[in-house]
Formats: C-alpha cells, sequence, structure tokens
C-alpha cells in the first residue's frame, strides 16, 4: 500500500498568493477612488451651510459680505479672504470650510453682493444670470478629469487666460 501526502504544493501556494495579491489592489485602488469623490461630495455639500451662513448674514446687515479668491495651491494670496472670514465668523468657520477643500479644486471664488446688467451681464467667469437678478454667486474649477461632482444647479463657463483654459462651474444662489 502506497501512502499519499496530502497538502499544496509551493506553486498552487504562490499562484493563491498571486490571485490574492491582484485582488486585494483592485479592492485599494477602487476605495481610494470612493474616497475622493466622497470627499467632494461632502464638500459640495458644505457650500450648502456656507450659503446658510451667507443668508444670515444677509438678515442681519441687508447685504452680502465682500467677495474673496481663494486658490489652494497659493496660501500667501490673501484675496479678500480676510476680510470675508472677519465679517463671516459668528456664521461659518470659514478655514474649516476651506480647509476641507478637496484636491483637485484649483479655485474658490465667491462673489459677494452685485446686480446684472440690464443686457444680461455677467458676474465675472459665470455665465450669463438673468437681468436685474441679484444675489451671490460661487465659482469654482477642478481638475477637468473629476468632473463628474458637479450637479444640474451648476452652470458652466470657460475663460482664457495667457493661453490657458480655465473650466468655471458657477452656482447662483
Amino acid at each position: 500500500m502506497k501512502k499519499t501526502k496530502k497538502g499544496f504544493t509551493l506553486i498552487e501556494l504562490l499562484v493563491v498568493v498571486a490571485i490574492i495579491g491582484i485582488l486585494a489592489t483592485v479592492v485599494l485602488a477602487s476605495l481610494g477612488s470612493a474616497r475622493d469623490k466622497a470627499q467632494r461630495k461632502a464638500w459640495l455639500a458644505s457650500l450648502q451651510s456656507m450659503r446658510t451662513g451667507l443668508e444670515m448674514y444677509y438678515s442681519d446687515n441687508g447685504e452680502y459680505p465682500p467677495s474673496f479668491e481663494y486658490y489652494p495651491s497659493n496660501t500667501n494670496y490673501d484675496g479678500g479672504r480676510g476680510e470675508f472670514k472677519t465679517q463671516m465668523d459668528d456664521y461659518i468657520n470659514v478655514d474649516s470650510f476651506l480647509g476641507a477643500v478637496p484636491k483637485g479644486l484649483t479655485t474658490f471664488i465667491y462673489y459677494g453682493s452685485y446686480t446684472t446688467t440690464p443686457n444680461g451681464g455677467s458676474v465675472g467667469r459665470c455665465p450669463t444670470q438673468p437681468p436685474f437678478s441679484g444675489g451671490q454667486t460661487f465659482a469654482i474649477t477642478f481638475d477637468t478629469t473629476n468632473i463628474d461632482i458637479i450637479d444640474s444647479a451648476w452652470l458652466y463657463n470657460t475663460e482664457s487666460v495667457s493661453g490657458n483654459t480655465y473650466h468655471f462651474y458657477c452656482m447662483h444662489l
């Protein structure tokens, strides 16, 4: 009677380990993408908190706070952010809001109170608003590989500056 050993060969074990490694890589890559999308959607949802803060400011003061620009890649540039923060401190934590800016967001611009011209006019980089409409507008530009977070409430515009094309997404509030 011949006795056979039960078990796996080295080749069989290496194949199983390789398959598990490939599956783990695929799962981790898709989790990273989902995490980025969730962070971006959460940040866009925080725009609603900013909107509420702006409306409370308007209710208390009869006007919107001044405009400001924020460039995540250039933290030394104030762009009016300091004055905006001072005025909005009682309504929203501006530093926390801007600190949560997702990777890929290159510009965040808040246009303060304005009124469009009788001819339709426009607000800076944003698409034309209805004549005589007032209010405030957020304009943001993203790394164009991750545009999917924009929903139907956002208006689209492009602007060419010094040979570069910028893609702006605007929400009029």
